[in-house]
């Protein structure tokens, strides 16, 4: 018999994993910059470097956000939806001008960290232990 879902618990552990993928975003950024402050890196990577950037804070996010739950797929999806429009929120309040080609640039990475989230394998459950009737007994 399938059991109601409390939606308050799903929500909670998704925006846990949005606040998470977004902290780690930009803490990754921030060393990024650094590194091509300094001269470490040259322009040329800067896209790639932000592409792995966006994954590994993507897979982060939601794998977060689907630790012990049933509906696995579709809260990593959602998780991986909301911190793109977060990201994208961000960058449309820190500039002058929106750039559609611009927001489409992020989709792959954090797809490619919501299916990472999604083949990983899940924590196994207790199985519960059967009870055996009188006549079950020898």
């Amino acid at each position: 018999m399938v059991q109601p879902v409390h939606a308050g618990k799903g929500v909670q552990r998704g925006a846990a994993g949005v606040a998470l993928a977004l902290g780690l975003y930009t803490g990754l950024l921030l060393l990024l910059a650094g590194l091509f402050v300094s001269g470490r890196a040259g322009e040329g990577r800067m896209l790639p470097c932000v592409w792995l950037c966006a994954t590994i804070a993507g897979f982060a996010g939601t794998s977060f956000a689907c630790r012990g739950s049933d509906h696995r797929e579709l809260t990593a999806l959602v998780c991986a939806l909301a911190f793109w429009a977060a990201v994208q929120l961000i960058g449309f309040l820190s500039t002058d001008g929106y750039d559609p080609m611009q927001a489409l640039r992020l989709v792959p990475p954090i797809g490619i960290g919501a299916v990472g989230t999604c083949l990983k394998p899940g924590e196994r459950k207790p199985r519960r232990k059967r009870h055996r009737g009188k006549s079950g007994r020898k």
